[in-house]
């Protein structure tokens, strides 16, 4: 892939937003079908579950995350590789962390995407 122009920053950074909001729908929507499932028996249980399967499979941070770095790579560069190269003893979720600090994001966002309160 090219890397993006000046003038395609505006909408790399809307993709990069938008995958961000759709990751954590999924994950508020994995969540309600969790409690619905949790309190359900029999028949509707059983067809609920092959959904929540699917709705986990989705969610695949390995894949989500390679995805996301190619495309926020077109936007910053190589941002991530450099932090990494720079501070080896960053984790993989410091480095997303400094990622989705580099967006405009809001903090309960952030917090969504990295499972924490």
């Amino acid at each position: 892939m090219t890397p993006a122009t000046h003038t395609d920053e505006p909408y790399v950074r809307s993709l990069l937003l938008q995958q961000i909001r759709l990751i954590a729908a999924l994950k508020s929507v994995l969540a309600s079908l969790s409690d619905v499932i949790d309190t359900t028996d029999g028949d509707i249980k059983s067809r609920l579950l092959p959904i929540q399967r699917t709705a986990q499979a989705a969610l695949n941070d390995d894949d989500l995350w390679s995805t996301f770095n190619r495309r926020y790579n077109l936007f910053h560069g190589n941002y991530l590789a450099k932090l990494a190269r720079d501070y080896p003893t960053l984790t993989g979720t410091e480095l997303r962390l400094c990622a989705f600090l580099r967006l405009p994001m809001q903090s309960k966002d952030i917090a969504l995407l990295l499972n924490c309160s």
